[in-house]
C-alpha cells in the first residue's frame, strides 16, 4: 500500500513538472486585440511555448490598445507568420524576449509610436519575408541583429525616421529580392556590409537623403535577376541625394548587356546606368597569416606597401593600402599576369604565388586574389604619423593621425599629441575617453589590443590662428607608447597660410634656415593636397611625382591618404590613381573638395653635405592638363648651422653623452658659463637655463645641440639624448 501512494505521488509530481515544459499548441494561430488578451494569455495558455499557427498582434480594424507584450514572454517558437501591426500605442517589444524561432515570416507594419524591435535578437532566420514599413518613430532595427538569412522578401519602405540598417549586419541571405523606399532619414546601407546574395530584383526608391549604396557592395550580381511583374533586375531612382552606384553588385548586372534595369532620376553620377563610371580592376589583399591557415581570420590585418608586379601587359609594381588591399585598373578582355614580389621579411603561405587572369568585367572572382604571408622576424614595433589639410588662417582645420601595429604581437598603450599653443582643440573623432590638458596643449587617450598590423585612424579639428600668424610653422608632437615599444614619434610643422593655392606639396622635417638645413638620417615625408576648384564632380584625380634620384626608391612607403589609392611604380616616378572617388567641387561642398596623400622615404646614404633634395608633383583631374605644386627643397647636412659667430673661448664638454637624465656642461678654457640654450634637430629652442648642470629627462630621444654663452661669445656642441 506504501508502494502505491509513492507512485501515485510520482505520477502527480511528473505531470505538474511536464505542464511547467513547451508544449506544441494553437494550430489556428492566435490574433491579439487588446492589451487584455495579451496579459490573460499565460492564464488562458499556460505551458504553451511553441505556437504552431501564426501570431497576429493587432487589427486595422481595431482601436488596438496595447502598449506591451510582457504577457507573451513565454512563446518560445512561432511556426507560421508573426504579425505586429496597427498598434498606435506599443513603443517597445523588449518585454518579449524568449522567442527564438519564427518559421513563417516577419511583419512589422503602421505602429507610428514603435521606437526599436529589440526583444527579436534571438531569432536567426525567418523562413518568409521581412516587412518592415510605415512605423514613423522606427530608428533603427537593432533587435534583428542575429538574423543569418531569410527565405522570402525583405521589404523596407515608409520608416521616415530609420537612419541606418546597422540591425541587420550579420544578414547573409535573402530568398527573393530587396526593397527599400521611401525611408527619408535614410543616409547610406552600410548595415548590409555581410550581405552576399538577394536572389531577387534589387528596388531602392524615393530614399531622398541616401548618399551611397556601398552596403550592397559584397552582393554576388549572379544573384540579383529580373522582376517578373516589372521586368528589372535593378530599380533605382528618384533618390535625389545618390550620387554613387558603382558597387561590385551593380556594375555586375550593368555589364550584362541582356538584363534590363531602371535607373533614373538620382543625383549626377548615378541618373542613368550610362552614367554610373563602373569600376573595372582587379584586386586582392596583403594579409598576415598568423596562424598559416591561408585564410584571412577576423584578427589577421592587411599588410600595406607591398608589391605586386603586373608583368604582363603593363610592367608596373602596384602596392598595397593600409588595409592591405590592391587594385590594379583594367582593360576587358585583356589577359593579365601578376604576383608578389618577394620581399626578406616574409615568406609567402597560400598556394599561389601568382596569377593569370582574363579579366572580364562583373566577373565576381575579381577581386579574390589574396596573399597570405608570415614574418621572418619578431619584434615590437609601431609606427605613427599626422597630417592635416591646409592650415587656413582662423579656421578649424581637420589633423588626421595614423597609428600601426607594425609587429608581431598585440599592443595596448597610450598614444600623446602636443599640439602647438597658438592653435585651440575643437573635437576629436572617435570620440574616445581622451584627456585633455589645455595648459600643457597636450590630448592623451589609450590604445587597446591592436593586432599586428591593424591601424587606427583619428580625426582631430584645431583653430588655427588668425593672420596675425601668417608664415609661422605650427609645431606638433606626437607618441604613442608601451613598456614594449618604448617611444615612437613624430613632429609635424604645417605652415599658417591665409591664401594658398588649391594643389600644394609639403615635406617633413621642412628644415630649418634659408637653405632648409635637413639631418641626412632623417626619414622625409610628403603630403600632397588637391582640391577641386571647379564646378563639376571630379570622377578621377591623377598625380604623378617623379623622385629626386638622391631619395632611395626602396624605402618608398605610403602612410596615409584621404581616399582609397592605386600606387604604383616605374623606374622612380610614382602615380597615384583616385579612381571613382566623386570629389566635390568647391562651389557645391567645400569641405568634401579636399583630398590629400602621404607618403615617406629616406635618403639615399652616404650623400654629401649641402646635397639638395627637390620634389614637385603634378596633379590632374579626369581630363583636365595636369598642374604642378610647389617645389618643396631639403638641404642634407650633419648637423643643423646655428647662426652665431664662433669664437675661441674653448671647446665644449658634455658629460655624459649620450645621456638620458641628468648632463654636466664645462668649457675646455672658462670656468664661467651666462647661459645654455638646448636646439632639437630642427633648430628649436627647447629651453635654457644658466646651470652646469642640466636636466634632459624630459625631452624626448634623439639629437639635440647644446650652444653655450659666455658674454658676447658662443660656442655649440652636439647631444644625443637616448
Amino acid at each position: 500500500m506504501k508502494n502505491l501512494k509513492y507512485i501515485i505521488l510520482y505520477l502527480v509530481l511528473y505531470i505538474f513538472t511536464q505542464v511547467g515544459k513547451s508544449q506544441s499548441c494553437l494550430p489556428d494561430g492566435i490574433v491579439f486585440e487588446t492589451q487584455e488578451q495579451v496579459d490573460k494569455f499565460p492564464i488562458n495558455y499556460p505551458g504553451c511555448k511553441v505556437i504552431e499557427g501564426g501570431v497576429i498582434i493587432g487589427l486595422p480594424t481595431s482601436a488596438s490598445n496595447i502598449t506591451n507584450l510582457k504577457g507573451l514572454s513565454q512563446i518560445e517558437s512561432i511556426g507560421q507568420t508573426l504579425s505586429i501591426q496597427f498598434n498606435n500605442n506599443l513603443k517597445w517589444l523588449a518585454d518579449w524576449n524568449n522567442l527564438t524561432h519564427i518559421g513563417g515570416s516577419l511583419e512589422v507594419i503602421f505602429n507610428n509610436k514603435l521606437k526599436g524591435l529589440y526583444g527579436l535578437e534571438h531569432v536567426t532566420s525567418l523562413g518568409g519575408f521581412l516587412r518592415i514599413g510605415a512605423n514613423s518613430d522606427l530608428i533603427g532595427l537593432g533587435g534583428l541583429n542575429n538574423i543569418v538569412d531569410i527565405g522570402g522578401r525583405v521589404s523596407i519602405w515608409g520608416d521616415v525616421s530609420l537612419v541606418n540598417l546597422n540591425g541587420l549586419k550579420n544578414l547573409t541571405t535573402i530568398g527573393n529580392g530587396l526593397s527599400i523606399s521611401e525611408n527619408y532619414a535614410l543616409l547610406n546601407l552600410d548595415g548590409l556590409g555581410n550581405l552576399s546574395a538577394i536572389n531577387g530584383n534589387l528596388y531602392i526608391v524615393n530614399d531622398t537623403n541616401l548618399t551611397n549604396i556601398d552596403g550592397l557592395s559584397n552582393v554576388d550580381p549572379n544573384t540579383i535577376f529580373q522582376n517578373p511583374f516589372s521586368g528589372f533586375a535593378i530599380s533605382i531612382f528618384n533618390n535625389s541625394k545618390l550620387s554613387d552606384c558603382n558597387v561590385a553588385s551593380v556594375c555586375g548586372v550593368l555589364s550584362m548587356d541582356s538584363i534590363p534595369v531602371n535607373i533614373h532620376d538620382n543625383a549626377v553620377g548615378c541618373n542613368s546606368a550610362e552614367e554610373i563610371d563602373c569600376p573595372k580592376e582587379i584586386s586582392g589583399t596583403i594579409f598576415y597569416d598568423s596562424n598559416q591557415n591561408q585564410i584571412q581570420d577576423s584578427t589577421e590585418f592587411g599588410i600595406s606597401n607591398q608589391k605586386i608586379r603586373f608583368d604582363d601587359p603593363i610592367g608596373q609594381d602596384v602596392f598595397s593600402w593600409g588595409s592591405g588591399k590592391f587594385v590594379q585598373f583594367c582593360d576587358t578582355g585583356v589577359i593579365y599576369n601578376f604576383h608578389w614580389v618577394p620581399n626578406p621579411a616574409w615568406s609567402l603561405t597560400t598556394d599561389s604565388a601568382s596569377f593569370s587572369v582574363f579579366y572580364e568585367q562583373g566577373n565576381a572572382n575579381n577581386s579574390d586574389y589574396n596573399f597570405g604571408l608570415y614574418p621572418n622576424f619578431s619584434e615590437h614595433s609601431a609606427a605613427i604619423s599626422l597630417t592635416s589639410d591646409q592650415t587656413r588662417c582662423n579656421t578649424e582645420v581637420d589633423f588626421f593621425l595614423h597609428a600601426q601595429n607594425t609587429g608581431t604581437f598585440i599592443e595596448s598603450g597610450m598614444i600623446f599629441l602636443h599640439y602647438d599653443s597658438t592653435t585651440t582643440f575643437v573635437s576629436m573623432s572617435p570620440a574616445l575617453n581622451y584627456t585633455l590638458d589645455a595648459i600643457q596643449h597636450t590630448i592623451s587617450w589609450p590604445f587597446d589590443s591592436i593586432y599586428p598590423f591593424q591601424y587606427q585612424d583619428f580625426i582631430l579639428k584645431f583653430k588655427v590662428p588668425d593672420e596675425n600668424g601668417v608664415g609661422d610653422r605650427l609645431l606638433y608632437h606626437g607618441k604613442m607608447y608601451n613598456s614594449n615599444l618604448g617611444l615612437v614619434e613624430f613632429d609635424y610643422q604645417p605652415l599658417v597660410q591665409c591664401s594658398f593655392t588649391p594643389d600644394d606639396k609639403l615635406v617633413m622635417p621642412p628644415g630649418v634656415q634659408a637653405k632648409n638645413y635637413t639631418l641626412h638620417d632623417q626619414t622625409l615625408s610628403y603630403t600632397i593636397h588637391f582640391q577641386n576648384t571647379g564646378n563639376e564632380t571630379a570622377f578621377d584625380v591623377r598625380i604623378l611625382d617623379t623622385i629626386d634620384a638622391n631619395l632611395d626608391m626602396s624605402t618608398f612607403r605610403v602612410v596615409n591618404s584621404s581616399f582609397p589609392v592605386q600606387t604604383s611604380i616605374e623606374d622612380n616616378v610614382v602615380n597615384f590613381l583616385f579612381k571613382n572617388i566623386r570629389l566635390s567641387s568647391s562651389s557645391s561642398n567645400e569641405f568634401m573638395s579636399h583630398g590629400f596623400i602621404t607618403y615617406e622615404i629616406s635618403p639615399e646614404l652616404d650623400l654629401l653635405d649641402d646635397t639638395k633634395i627637390t620634389n614637385t608633383a603634378y596633379v590632374g583631374f579626369d581630363f583636365s592638363p595636369s598642374i604642378g605644386t610647389n617645389t618643396t627643397i631639403n638641404t642634407m647636412v650633419t648637423s643643423i648651422p646655428v647662426s652665431l659667430q664662433e669664437v675661441p673661448i674653448g671647446q665644449i664638454i658634455i658629460q655624459p653623452n649620450p645621456a638620458s637624465d641628468v648632463i654636466h656642461i664645462s668649457l675646455m678654457n672658462q670656468d664661467l658659463i651666462d647661459k645654455v640654450l638646448v636646439y632639437n634637430y630642427l633648430g628649436r629652442l627647447v629651453f635654457e637655463t644658466k646651470s652646469k648642470d642640466v636636466n634632459i629627462s624630459h625631452l624626448p630621444k634623439g639629437i639635440y645641440f647644446v650652444k653655450v654663452e659666455v658674454g658676447d661669445d658662443a660656442v655649440l656642441g652636439k647631444l644625443v639624448i637616448d
